[in-house]
């Protein structure tokens, strides 16, 4: 059965995780009139992959289209999507995902039992080799499931309510877009539509450690100039005060222990723990208990330069502006 739905998938050089998305979105009960691939300049491949698929797998009655993002990063590409978009309802993907069949008919369903606009779909998290499963572990637990927005779906005129994502952001366009969603429709936090029936599968996380490091220096220095994770960063700001604190009234060694020790115990063992499902997470992967050991060494440090990069632009962007 095909619904009045446009799937936006923004993507740039994902030649090597697309053919899972493809694949997913061939098994979904309910089929969408169109799927609109938004693309920053792919040099893999890419979208001769997606025509080839399109080719050998259309549904009938079902359209897809691949446009060009001039904006580079995903937020941009969701914007090219929604305004070309013809459904009355919009959904997203991103690449490195997999739908379970019943995800696009599970958002369905529950905007029409509830009367709503959105409703946001889950994604759960794993990761796959030594660093990859440390990384999940030490972002969102192995086989986390939280709401995310690259897995819901929304009438079209939340967007003309809401406006449109941030186009110049790497990372958090989609944060920073559901925060104005939940101000715009008056939600509290635990207030937002979730239907967790509505799953998708990530398990794209980075395989080195130097690859990981740019990630969370970058998520960083977005977050600052997004506005969002404000709590966080007074997190970091007080847990460098401190440090600085034991420093002068103690002693430079004091002030490594307790920095240290503390991103190891709590960073390192006990977050892992209980924001994974189940609490052992490192089951297959005997070496990566190791690796989160190290990561929660550097991580912090990587996030916290960030956003100090972060609050350098956004000085630098005022100070332009001005």
């Amino acid at each position: 059965m095909i619904v009045p739905v446009s799937i936006v998938i923004p993507i740039q050089n994902e030649a090597d995780t697309l053919p899972e998305l493809l694949a997913s979105l061939k098994r979904q009960t309910v089929m969408p009139e169109e799927v609109i691939f938004a693309d920053a300049n792919s040099t893999d491949g890419g979208p001769f992959l997606i025509q080839s698929w399109w080719m050998s797998n259309a549904w009938e009655g079902g359209n897809f289209r691949i446009l060009p993002n001039p904006g580079r990063f995903p937020g941009a590409g969701r914007n090219v999507g929604i305004e070309a978009a013809k459904g009355e309802w919009i959904a997203f993907l991103d690449a490195g995902i997999s739908a379970h069949p019943n995800w696009l008919s599970g958002l369905l369903t529950y905007v029409k039992d509830h009367k709503m606009e959105a409703v946001f779909g889950v994604g759960r998290f794993s990761g796959h080799g030594t660093v990859g499963r440390a990384v999940c572990a030490l972002s969102y637990g192995e086989r986390a499931v939280r709401a995310i927005l690259p897995a819901s779906l929304f009438h079209r005129e939340v967007f003309q309510k809401v406006g449109l994502f941030s186009p110049d952001l790497r990372m958090h366009e989609d944060t920073q877009w559901v925060a104005r969603y939940m101000k715009v429709y008056n939600l509290k936090n635990g207030e937002k539509p979730v239907n967790e029936k509505a799953l998708v599968e990530y398990s794209h996380f980075p395989s080195s450690f130097a690859r990981a490091l740019w990630k969370w220096f970058r998520s960083g220095t977005d977050a600052v100039r997004a506005g969002v994770l404000k709590r966080q960063q007074a997190l970091y700001g007080g847990a460098f005060l401190i440090g600085l604190a034991v420093t002068l009234f103690f002693n430079i060694e004091t002030a490594l222990l307790f920095l240290f020790g503390g991103c190891i115990m709590i960073r390192g063992c006990i977050l892992p723990m209980t924001r994974s499902n189940p609490w052992h997470w490192w089951r297959g992967e005997s070496h990566a208990p190791a690796a989160v050991l190290l990561l929660s060494l550097v991580m912090d440090l990587a996030k916290g330069a960030g956003f100090l990069w972060g609050y350098a632009v956004k000085a630098n962007e005022w100070r332009w502006k001005g």
